[in-house]
């Protein structure tokens, strides 16, 4: 492996990163279920209530 595919799977790997970073979560980190939205909030929070978040992005 050269240093030039290092160094192109360190720039994959940061722009990945910051894709993630900037979407919202689908799925409660806790439990693993589906996510759902509030619109009167615009929160997406866990069905079982052990977590919530606001949304980045308003749903229409």
């Amino acid at each position: 492996m050269s240093w030039a595919q290092l160094i192109a799977i360190k720039e994959e790997m940061r722009r990945t990163a910051q894709e993630e970073r900037e979407r919202d979560p689908v799925a409660c980190p806790n439990c693993g279920q589906p996510l759902e939205y509030h619109a009167g909030k615009n929160m997406l929070h866990c069905p079982s209530g052990d977590f919530q978040v606001y949304a980045r992005y308003r749903r229409m």
